[in-house]
């Protein structure tokens, strides 16, 4: 069965081995990545700098924050709040878990999650083009806020 012409398969040809084929993002390598993300926030008032894991930090009110910058996937971008509760004992383990999973359940697109003895709050996703986080920036960072809000309830 031959449902395209001869000259039709050509083009057929080049159009799935440019789906199949890798997007160019026009991707930044991490030092430009990190730079824009200091830009923006540094337009916000929020001083970053970074840090020796070249990670981009910043403070706002009495938290302190840092976008990952990973240096081989400049598609990925995350904010991250770590270090939000300290978990003192095993059986408050078994309620900051409970906590956390409530929060994961109740807050869009944040993590709420343990590393060490300690609960870290993060936004995670894949942009298709690494500038596009300045449009993803606010909702990212207020679902933080939310999470944090819901978890820390939880704990009460």
């Amino acid at each position: 069965m031959n449902f395209l012409p001869k000259a039709g398969w050509s083009i057929f040809a080049i159009l799935v081995l440019g789906l199949l084929s890798p997007a160019d993002t026009s991707a930044a390598d991490a030092d430009e990545l990190r730079q824009m993300y200091v830009r923006f926030l540094s337009k916000k008032g929020w001083s970053p700098k970074v840090d020796e894991d070249g990670d981009v930090v910043f403070k706002t009110g009495d938290k302190t924050y840092f976008i990952d910058v990973h240096e081989k996937d400049d598609e990925f971008f995350m904010i991250c709040l770590p270090n939000i509760w300290p978990i003192e004992s095993a059986t408050e383990r078994v309620d900051v878990l409970k906590s956390a999973d409530a929060a994961n359940a109740k807050t869009m697109m944040a993590k709420v999650y343990t590393k060490s003895n300690n609960v870290w709050i993060s936004v995670e996703t894949f942009l298709a083009d690494p500038r596009d986080f300045e449009g993803v920036f606010d909702r990212a960072f207020s679902a933080i806020k939310t999470a944090t809000d819901n978890f820390v309830a939880g704990m009460k």
